[in-house]
């Protein structure tokens, strides 16, 4: 009988687990046997919800993907407003409109009616408990006859908040629209030859990078952050993303 690489409890029923959400992207990455029911349908799931609704590039997310698991359109809601899909090929924005965030520019042949669209700020510990998960199910598709060392039990707790802890991830902001989910494995050569084992998930024009062992021992990831010119989140506290621009360009017509 299998165990769940999480809570580490027997399977009665083995179930497929698609290691990022269908509402979020529709990818061929899937375990099965690997997750019980009983992790799957709670913090899993709501790890899953929270990080479909709040990654970075959730707007994105409206624009890419074409329908959620449910069959619905993709929709994200924004502090003055939200944005959603109507159909396969258009977007629509409604907003709140105020003196701050409005403004109007008129040229010699054309009115711009231009707007910032106010994203909602993002919990950092939610984000990195949901790339732990993923990380994890990872190492499981990828390599998994280690998924069940010793090395991964704090990992396992920290996805399901057993532990008052906070795991630092590090991200960018990237021009590749290619999705990958990977596993780098930085091998240490010190007294005692250990590999250190990283999840490198690029999704809706970010890269995220979360380490999965020795986690009281950050040099891999640092390096990482030093070549690839990363910003490293290393507090639980709400990341503030950038505002959006909405612009409405209408061409003057002249009567003869």
């Amino acid at each position: 009988m299998n165990k769940c690489i999480f809570c580490e409890k027997p399977i009665k029923y083995e179930s497929i687990e698609h290691i990022l959400p269908e509402s979020l992207i529709k990818t061929n990455f899937t375990i099965s046997g690997a997750v019980c029911s009983l992790c799957n349908n709670n913090n899993l799931s709501d790890l899953d919800n929270y990080f479909c609704h709040n990654n970075f590039g959730s707007e994105l997310r409206v624009n890419y993907l074409q329908k959620t698991k449910k069959g619905k359109f993709p929709k994200l809601d924004v502090i003055n407003g939200n944005i959603q899909k109507i159909d396969k090929n258009k977007v629509q924005v409604q907003q709140k409109l105020n003196a701050k965030n409005f403004r109007i520019t008129v040229s010699e042949d054309k009115w711009t009616f231009d707007t910032d669209i106010v994203k909602r700020g993002v919990n950092a510990l939610k984000i990195s408990r949901f790339l732990s998960k993923v990380g994890l199910e990872t190492l499981y598709y990828y390599k998994k006859e280690i998924v069940f060392n010793k090395e991964f039990s704090q990992l396992r707790k920290y996805v399901l908040n057993d532990i008052d802890k906070f795991i630092p991830f590090a991200w960018k902001k990237t021009t590749n629209k290619k999705f990958a989910l990977l596993i780098k494995e930085c091998v240490k050569n010190n007294e005692v030859r250990k590999t250190v084992y990283i999840l490198n998930l690029i999704i809706y024009g970010y890269e995220y990078y979360i380490q999965l062992n020795q986690l009281d021992k950050l040099e891999s990831l640092m390096l990482l952050v030093k070549e690839f010119d990363l910003n490293i989140q290393q507090k639980k506290c709400q990341i503030v993303l950038d505002k959006l621009q909405n612009k409405i360009v209408l061409n003057k017509v002249t009567k003869i």
